[in-house]
């Protein structure tokens, strides 16, 4: 690819990021987070991770964005070389870096010889330890979660409540706040977990197409899969989906 496509996509990804000023709990983490590891941001497709890294592209100054699906088999070891040396890039964001084939030499490669740090995305992190190479010491991974209540409160209704762990609710140490507006956790059930559900009012199709994805693009890149096999995974998800929570039968 040509240097000044990817200098120009670059642009266009800080660019993006303005239009996203509210911020998840783990982008701080990110921003704060001290070693020299690479981080990698994993989690289902439509949860915000390429828009974290855009959000990180825009506030960290001496960083570059880079979109994996379109390196069109480029070197990625190359191509973060020239942005340290000549650039003087100091955090490269790689988004989706399971479309570059050879990912887990490149990073190895990155890792041991250049002066960078890399935050990368990926929708199908199964593979990554499943290398032959040693990523076990240089990566550690970031999961982003679909939104959580008290989340999709904050960024739909722009309402604070305290945050309410686990032992919290066992010792029964929530407050009037915390059920104040149980009225919407229906609503929030409905397809609300993802953040792309905070523009589009029917998200149930585009919840169907993230699924269908998943099943018929993303999994056939870690397991060598028959066709028969991906429908019978596309079969059990929609019996899973329509089966009462007490109704399934795991034989």
């Amino acid at each position: 690819m040509n240097i000044s496509e990817i200098l120009e996509l670059n642009e266009r990804a800080r660019e993006d990021g303005k239009s996203f000023p509210r911020t998840r709990q783990l982008f701080s983490r990110i921003q704060s987070e001290l070693g020299r590891h690479f981080i990698g941001i994993v989690g289902p497709r439509g949860v915000g991770k390429t828009v974290m890294l855009k959000q990180l592209a825009l506030y960290q100054p001496d960083s570059f964005y880079l979109s994996a699906d379109t390196l069109a088999g480029s070197d990625l070891f190359q191509i973060a070389r020239i942005l340290s040396e000549q650039y003087k890039i100091r955090i490269l964001l790689i988004d989706e870096i399971h479309f570059c084939k050879t990912y887990a030499k490149d990073l190895k490669k990155i890792y041991d010889f250049l002066n960078l740090r890399v935050v990368f995305t990926s929708s199908v992190f199964l593979s990554l330890f499943d290398s032959a190479y040693d990523l076990s010491r240089r990566v550690v991974l970031r999961h982003l979660y679909p939104f959580s209540f008290r989340e999709y409160l904050l960024f739909t209704r722009h309402i604070e409540i305290p945050e309410l762990t686990l032992n919290d609710i066992i010792a029964g140490q929530w407050t009037i706040d915390h059920m104040r507006y149980n009225y919407l956790f229906d609503e929030y059930l409905q397809g609300r977990l993802f953040p792309f559900s905070l523009e589009e009012p029917d998200c149930m199709p585009l919840l169907r197409n993230i699924c269908s994805k998943v099943i018929r693009r993303d999994i056939p890149m870690v397991s060598n899969l028959r066709f028969d096999d991906i429908e019978k995974i596309e079969s059990a998800l929609e019996y899973i989906g329509k089966s009462e929570v007490d109704g399934i039968n795991f034989s």
